[in-house]
């Protein structure tokens, strides 16, 4: 509606986000915060990456970039096994009490 993202990178973001979902259906807020704070990274890298003429992904266009960046986070599947997926199975693991949260935010709240 707005086009700033071409309809198959959302498309290809959507089915990873439901991929996830569907593994760990009570860790949707894991998912969104992995996502919301990774988003806004790759953008900046990439902006960055093709000012200082490094190679960057072919779809990349600094005028139009939620495309490339949806692209590659959708495609980040270590990230999204140390944000998502780790924590979600320890969560699950530990009999799902509590918040889900990253291992190294739970290290930092341990007294």
């Amino acid at each position: 509606m707005l086009n700033i993202c071409s309809l198959v990178s959302l498309e290809t973001y959507a089915r990873q986000v439901e991929k996830l979902n569907t593994q760990w259906p009570r860790c949707w807020g894991l998912i969104y915060m992995a996502d919301d704070e990774r988003l806004e990274k790759i953008r900046r890298r990439l902006t960055i990456e093709s000012a200082q003429n490094r190679q960057v992904p072919r779809d990349w266009d600094p005028m139009k970039p939620w495309s490339c960046v949806f692209t590659q986070l959708a495609g980040d599947l270590e990230f999204c096994a140390e944000r998502v997926h780790h924590p979600a199975a320890a969560w699950t693991a530990a009999g799902g009490r509590g918040a889900p949260t990253v291992a190294t935010e739970a290290s930092m709240l341990v007294p």
